[in-house]
C-alpha cells in the first residue's frame, strides 16, 4: 500500500514501513514474486552456492531479480524466463521439486517478503503520524504497541482497517475514508471531498486477536470522527459497530451484515433511535444486524431490505410490540427468510403509497410466528406492487390494505403445493386483495385463484397463470 515516498507492507504477522528505494528491490506481478537474489541467498544459507534457474539452467548473479520457487531457494526462475511464462497460453505451472505441496505460493511469498524486510528492519516505531508525503530513512516495523496517529487526513478503507487490527489507532480531528485501489495512493492530505464508488469495512478473514484489537481501537474513537461519502457502503462483522457509532455517512445505499451474535452485544444495549445511520437511500440489514433497526435514528431511506436465515438471529427484534418500529416513508420493502416475520413489527406512514413490497420465505419456519396472527391484522397500508414468494404466500390472508388501495401488480409464486397448504384449505373468495390491475400466479400458486376476492369494480388489465411441474 503506497504513499508518495513510503510503502506499507503487510505480511501474515508483521507490518513494515518501507522507503520507496527499498520497496522497489522486489516486485509482485501476475502472481510472481521477484526479489534480489543476494539477501535471500544469505538468509536461506546458500550465499556461497550457485543458484540456478530451473527452466534455462543458467546461473543467476547476486544482484539479479529472481522469482524463488520456495523459501529454501532450492530453485528460482530468472527474470527472462518469468517473462516467457507470462506470454505463454496456457500458462505453465512451475514448482520446486523438493517442496511441492508443502506450502502454497501465497504462503511462501508472504514468508519471503517477511524475511526480506526483517533483514532490513533497523527500528520498531513506537509512534507514527500518517501523512501522504511522510518519509522514512530505513525499513521500520509497526507492532501492536505502535501508536498510529491520523489527523485530518483521508485514508483508504483497506489501510484503515488493517491498521485498526494491528496497531494502536489515535484519531485526532477527523478522517475521511475512501475506496482502496492498488494503483493509487492510500493516504491523502486533508479531508477528501469526493464520493467513492464502494467502501468496504469488513472483518471477515481477521483472526480473533485482530478482532479484539479492532474492538479496543473502536472504543477509543470519539463519535463522528470518521466521514464516508460513497455510492455504496458494505460492512460486515465488527465493521458495523465502527460504522454506526463513529461515522458520518452520506451514501446511496449501504449493507450491514453481522454473522456472530457477540458482535452486536455492545451496540444492542444502545437506546432505540440513538444510532445515526446517516443519509442513506437504500439500507440492507443482514442476519444479526436486523436487530439494529430499532436503534437507528432518522430512518428516511427509500428502500429497506431485511434478511435472516433463522429466527434466532433476529430474536431481539421479534420481542418488540407490533407496529412499534417506525420505518417512515419507505418506498420499497424487501423481507427475506425469517425477516418476513418482522412485518407485523413495522409501522409505516399511512399517507404514503409503498411502491413495492416483496416477501420471500423458503421454509415453513420463516412464517410460523406471523401465521398465528388474526386474519387481516397485519397493516401494510397502500401498496402499489406486491410480490409473495413460496411460503410467504401463506401470510396473504393476514395482510390488511388501505381501503382505497389499488395494486398495479399482485404476483404470487410457489414451487409446490406444500408451500401454500394452509391457503388451499380456506374457503373460496375468502382472501380479500382489493383492486389489482395485473394478477400473476406462478407454479402451484395458480391453485389459489379461487381463494382470492377482488373488488367488484376491478377492471383487470392482465391475468397471467403459469403452472409448471
Amino acid at each position: 500500500m503506497m504513499l508518495e515516498n513510503t510503502f506499507f507492507v503487510f505480511t501474515e504477522k508483521k507490518i513494515f514501513v518501507v522507503p520507496r528505494a527499498e520497496y522497489e528491490s522486489f516486485q509482485i506481478e501476475d502472481g510472481f514474486l521477484s526479489v534480489k537474489r543476494k539477501p535471500l541467498s544469505a538468509e536461506a544459507g546458500c550465499s556461497d552456492e550457485r543458484v540456478i534457474c530451473i527452466l534455462c539452467h543458467e546461473e543467476t548473479k547476486p544482484e539479479d531479480l529472481v522469482s524463488p520457487l520456495c523459501r529454501a531457494m532450492h530453485f528460482v526462475i530468472c527474470r527472462e524466463c518469468v517473462q516467457d511464462i507470462k506470454e505463454r497460453k496456457p500458462r505453465v505451472v512451475v514448482e520446486c521439486p523438493f517442496c511441492r505441496e508443502k506450502t502454497n505460493r501465497k504462503e511462501y511469498h508472504s514468508e519471503i517478503i517477511e524475511m526480506f524486510f526483517s533483514l532490513r528492519t533497523q527500528q520498531t516505531l513506537l509512534s507514527l503520524e500518517m501523512s501522504p508525503d511522510m518519509e522514512i530513512e530505513s525499513v521500520a516495523e509497526l507492532t501492536l504497541n505502535s501508536k498510529v496517529v491520523l489527523r485530518n487526513i483521508s485514508i483508504s478503507d483497506s489501510l484503515f482497517l488493517l491498521l485498526m487490527s494491528r496497531t494502536k489507532m489515535d484519531i485526532r480531528g477527523g478522517i475521511t475514508l475512501f475506496e482502496h485501489r492498488n494503483t493509487q495512493m492510500c493516504c491523502r492530505a486533508g479531508l477528501a471531498n469526493e464520493t467513492s464508488d464502494r467502501i468496504y469495512i469488513c472483518t471477515n478473514g481477521y483472526n480473533k486477536d485482530e478482532i479484539e484489537n479492532i474492538d479496543e481501537n473502536t472504543k477509543r474513537i470519539q463519535k463522528r470522527r470518521i466521514n464516508i461519502e460513497a455510492r455504496f457502503i458494505y460492512t460486515e462483522g465488527k465493521g458495523v459497530c465502527i460504522l454506526l457509532k463513529h461515522c458520518t455517512v452520506d451514501a446511496y445505499g449501504y449493507s450491514l451484515g453481522i454473522t456472530e451474535k457477540e458482535y452486536i452485544e455492545e451496540i444492542i444495549k444502545e437506546k432505540n433511535n440513538s444510532l445515526w445511520a446517516g443519509k442513506v437511500e437504500n439500507l440492507e440489514l443482514r442476519e444479526y444486524a436486523v436487530n439494529l433497526l430499532p436503534k437507528l435514528v432518522e430512518k428516511q431511506m427509500q428502500e429497506l431490505c431485511l434478511s435472516a436465515e433463522d429466527s434466532f438471529q433476529i430474536s431481539k427484534i421479534l420481542e418488540a410490540e407490533d407496529r412499534s418500529i417506525w420505518v417512515g416513508k419507505v418506498k420499497k420493502l424487501d423481507l427475506v427468510g425469517s425477516a418476513v416475520e418482522i412485518l407485523s413489527k413495522l409501522r409505516f406512514c399511512e399517507e404514503i403509497e409503498m411502491e413495492e413490497l416483496q416477501l420471500s420465505a423458503y421454509c415453513s419456519g420463516h412464517v410460523s410466528r406471523i401465521l398465528e396472527a388474526e386474519d387481516r391484522s397485519v397493516w401494510v397500508g397502500k401498496v402499489k406492487n406486491l410480490f409473495l414468494d413460496e411460503y410467504a404466500i401463506e401470510i396473504l390472508p393476514k395482510l390488511r390494505f388501505h381501503e382505497e388501495n389499488v395494486m398495479e401488480e399482485l404476483s404470487l409464486c410457489a414451487d409446490d403445493s406444500g408451500q401454500i397448504s394452509r391457503v388451499l384449505k380456506v374457503d373460496d373468495r375468502s382472501i380479500w386483495v382489493g383492486k389489482a390491475k395485473n394478477l400473476d400466479l406462478g407454479g402451484s400458486a395458480v391453485e389459489i385463484l379461487l381463494k382470492l376476492k377482488l373488488h367488484e369494480g376491478t377492471e383487470m388489465e392482465e391475468l397471467s397463470l403459469c403452472g409448471y411441474c
